[in-house]
């Protein structure tokens, strides 16, 4: 009974596909610090207002896979700061920080051109970077294209006397990033987060 009971939970788990970058991506420290160029949030103050501005929505981005429809995977930018900018971030595998999309690059591909980004998630003990591109248009973008990057082999980082997952790319710097998220642009993407929230706007200006 037990052992049925088991397969059947495998069976729920494998049958339930979740669009989530295999590799994970981390730094030791942030590759980008905060506020300084190509880095969102960013501060704006004019005459009439202030605040932390985007160039995408603010609010719950829901996961599609290519050829089918929502998997109930999310991602949630929130940009409810007026200084100290940065997104309140949240995910529906339980994670929550601070982060910050980066504008890395812009490239031409099969599709046209597009922006490749990163995001980077936390500070604190280093940070974890998802890879996205979207249309190089200008303007609110309303979804985000899932990249689904490889590791090069000289930094990937795993302990093997444990059945426990450990392994992970340890990313050294922004030009490395760089080069990972070009490399992704080349293949097929893992998916699309669509934004779908009610909110937006794209700052919380006071």
């Amino acid at each position: 009974m037990r052992l049925l009971r088991a397969l059947s939970i495998l069976a729920l788990m494998t049958a339930s596909p979740v669009l989530a970058q295999e590799v994970m991506l981390r730094s030791d420290l942030p590759l980008w610090i905060p506020e300084s160029e190509g880095v969102e949030p960013y501060f704006f103050a004019d005459n009439q207002a202030l605040g932390c501005e985007a160039s995408f929505y603010s609010g719950r981005y829901s996961a599609q896979e290519p050829g089918s429809d929502n998997n109930g995977e999310w991602i949630d930018l929130s940009n409810d700061r007026a200084f100290s900018c940065a997104f309140s971030f949240s995910d529906s595998r339980g994670q929550s920080n601070v982060a910050w999309v980066i504008n890395l690059a812009s490239v031409d591909t099969d599709q046209g051109a597009v922006d490749l980004l990163a995001l980077q998630i936390g500070a604190l003990g280093g940070s974890e970077y998802r890879l996205f591109m979207r249309p190089a248009l200008g303007g609110l973008e309303r979804s985000l294209t899932a990249l689904d990057p490889k590791c090069p082999r000289r930094m990937e980082r795993r302990l093997r006397q444990t059945r426990w997952r450990t392994d992970y790319c340890a990313v050294p710097n922004q030009a490395a990033l760089r080069r990972i998220a070009r490399d992704a642009a080349k293949r097929s993407p893992a998916g699309v987060f669509i934004f779908g929230s009610d909110s937006a706007d794209t700052n919380d200006a006071e």
